[in-house]
């Protein structure tokens, strides 16, 4: 393997942003519109979620609710709402620490048969 920077680092770090407050606040609303359904982590039904941002105004930063969302591991973001663990699975589960190195991308890329690749930064 050689030394390859990060594909996308690592979600629970800060990301693009000044503060880690403001990156997670950004992916709280990322997550929030995200197509993948949510799930009790105890019993993994799927569920109807607002209990991360209201819906009124759901592209704005001030419509987050307060909750303890953050990033978890293997693609999954996690948070406790009226007691109750909630999970989102937005990455593939392979991702294990929330991020993903130039290495496995080429690996990925080779075994797909893919030559090249274009990136697009964004905030999440």
């Amino acid at each position: 393997m050689t030394d390859m920077p990060i594909v996308f680092p690592a979600s629970m770090e800060r990301g693009v942003f000044q503060n880690k407050e403001d990156f997670k606040k950004y992916q709280q609303v990322a997550i929030s519109h995200h197509f993948q359904p949510v799930w009790v982590d105890s019993n993994r039904s799927i569920i109807t979620d607002t209990s991360k941002i209201n819906p009124a105004n759901k592209w704005s930063i001030d419509s987050l609710k307060n909750t303890d969302f953050s990033p978890s591991h293997r693609g999954r973001y996690e948070w406790t709402h009226d007691g109750i663990k909630n999970v989102k699975q937005y990455m593939p589960p392979s991702i294990k620490d929330m991020s993903y190195s130039a290495d496995d991308l080429v690996a990925e890329m080779d075994y797909a048969g893919v030559d090249m690749a274009l990136f697009i930064e964004c905030h999440i």
